[in-house]
């Protein structure tokens, strides 16, 4: 129930631990590292039959606003194309793994590898 969810926000309890985190974090964006835009405390997986201050710190994490948007969002899409296509176990298993690979990697890597992927698009665009 959202609305005794948005009141538990409003709880001493919670004000407490979003501090813990934000000074954890040293009140700066986990993403993108800002430091000036609104800051939020993102539960980084919801879990059943727990309070959002009942939550272990490693399951929160400090997003400025727009960050907190975007991974929001970025989620929910993976989420439905997951719902949509993963309809065999072989699929769900290569994606399980390519996920596991991709984690694996750091920032750097990662963005070497979406500029490895952008050219490959660019190139069957110019066919």
């Amino acid at each position: 129930n959202m609305s005794t969810y948005s009141e538990m926000l409003k709880s001493p309890m919670w004000q407490k631990k979003r501090l813990e985190i934000l000074e954890r974090d040293n009140f700066t964006c986990q993403s993108c590292f800002d430091t000036e835009n609104e800051l939020h405390v993102h539960h980084v997986h919801y879990l059943k039959d727990k309070k959002p201050y009942e939550y272990e710190e490693f399951w929160l994490t400090t997003l400025c606003k727009d960050c907190h948007k975007t991974i929001t969002e970025d989620k929910k899409e993976i989420k439905f194309h997951a719902d949509i296509h993963f309809n065999d176990i072989d699929t769900i298993g290569e994606f399980k793994l390519m996920m596991r690979k991709i984690v694996r990697l750091n920032p750097l890597e990662l963005l070497m590898l979406n500029k490895h992927i952008d050219k490959i698009i660019t190139k069957k665009k110019n066919g």
